[in-house]
């Protein structure tokens, strides 16, 4: 349990890093890998510098 723990204060800073803390845009689709980054990048920055957006391709 530890290893993740420190694993996720790695990517937290990571991203904080990145980003040079400000506001960023992550593509939601809704599955399980962009809510982590969802969820991730909102821990990293705070929910006002997190901008989730979805692309309606309509009826296919």
């Amino acid at each position: 349990m530890y290893q993740i723990r420190e694993n996720i204060k790695i990517l937290l800073e990571e991203i904080r890093e990145v980003s040079r803390e400000e506001k960023v845009v992550v593509a939601f689709s809704g599955g399980l890998d962009s809510t982590v980054v969802s969820a991730l990048a909102i821990q990293a920055l705070g929910r006002e510098k997190v901008e989730a957006i979805t692309v309606s391709f309509g009826e296919y």
